[in-house]
C-alpha cells in the first residue's frame, strides 16, 4: 500500500475537513481517502463518456442487466402497409 503526507494544509482546507470527517464519523485520514477515491472515481466518468458514466453509476441498484440488439436490428415494423 502507498502512503501519502500532505504537509502545510492551511486553515482553509483543514478545517472543512475535519468538519466533514467528524459529520460522517470518520478519522480525517478516512475521509481523506474517500475523497481520493472519489475525485479518481469522477475523472474516470469523465474520461470514459457520459454514457458509460451513467451506465456505471447506476450498476448497483440493477437487478437485470438486458441486452440491447445492435442498432439497425430493431423492429421497423410492418413496412409493406402503405399509409394514405
Amino acid at each position: 500500500m502507498v502512503s501519502i503526507t500532505v504537509r502545510n494544509l492551511n486553515g482553509d482546507a483543514k478545517s472543512p475537513l475535519h468538519a466533514r470527517a467528524a459529520a460522517s464519523d470518520h478519522s480525517m485520514v478516512e475521509d481523506s481517502r474517500h475523497i481520493l477515491r472519489d475525485a479518481l472515481r469522477r475523472q474516470t466518468a469523465f474520461e470514459q463518456g457520459l454514457r458509460t458514466a451513467i451506465h456505471e453509476s447506476f450498476k448497483p441498484f440493477s437487478v437485470v442487466e438486458l441486452e440491447l440488439p445492435p442498432q439497425g436490428e430493431m423492429c421497423q415494423g410492418n413496412r409493406s402497409r402503405q399509409w394514405r
